[in-house]
């Protein structure tokens, strides 16, 4: 099966015995013929922008607690089920600061450039109490917080494996019924329709989100 020039990458961690889960999606410039090289290169890419800050100090560094911990980063081909990389990785939070409840996060929206997609949403873990006052962010940790959403929305480093260049983006969800009966959504499979749009940014959230999902007893 041909590769798709859409990716996906998952990155997996864990903050006081919680699981933390964050879905980037990415637009690959060039398609090629290698299979495990376009997942390699969107990691490492990932790694050197986003994980550890081309402007910022990174999903775990700086400002983050010191109990959150990454650990692993998955990327697999929309289309090709070969095209995969699962990368165990360390990357621990460094602020000694007093830790907010792990359901609390730094939210994110991107950009909407097409009325049949919404906007992108991000959770961002690691906050800690002396970073919020009021239910927002204080405005002396904004810009470090900003620059975080734009290390998310840069284009990642040419892929010395395949050339390519890694553009994030939004792609469209296939709404569907799960076992529970309620509505859900998912990527597009094989042959799907995969109707996208690039992000050119990740705009800042002063007001401080949640995330259900990262409550006690909700799991991951």
């Amino acid at each position: 099966m041909a590769l798709s020039d859409l990716w996906v990458l998952t990155l997996r961690g864990q903050l006081l015995n919680q699981d933390i889960v964050n879905v980037f999606t990415y637009h690959c410039d060039e398609p090629f013929n290698a299979t495990t090289d376009g997942a390699s290169d969107l990691i490492d890419g990932f790694i050197i922008n986003v994980m550890l800050g081309a402007t910022s100090n990174g999903l775990a560094g700086g400002n983050k607690a010191a109990s959150l911990v990454y650990s692993e980063i998955e990327a697999y081909n929309l289309d090709e089920p070969t095209a995969f990389e699962i990368r165990l990785v360390n990357y621990v939070g460094s602020s000694a600061d007093e830790q907010s409840p792990s359901f609390l996060a730094v939210g994110y929206s991107s950009n909407k450039p097409r009325r049949d997609i919404r906007r992108g949403q991000k959770r961002i873990a690691g906050l800690t109490e002396n970073q919020c006052a009021n239910n927002a962010l204080i405005a002396a940790v904004q810009t470090e917080w900003q620059n975080v959403g734009n290390d998310m929305a840069s284009v990642l480093p040419v892929g010395p494996l395949t050339g390519a260049t890694f553009t994030p983006c939004v792609i469209k969800r296939v709404k569907y019924v799960a076992s529970s009966g309620n509505d859900a959504y998912r990527f597009p499979e094989p042959g799907e329709p995969d109707t996208h749009y690039l992000v050119t940014e990740w705009q800042l959230k002063t007001a401080i989100t949640s995330q259900v999902s990262r409550k006690v007893g909700h799991g991951g």
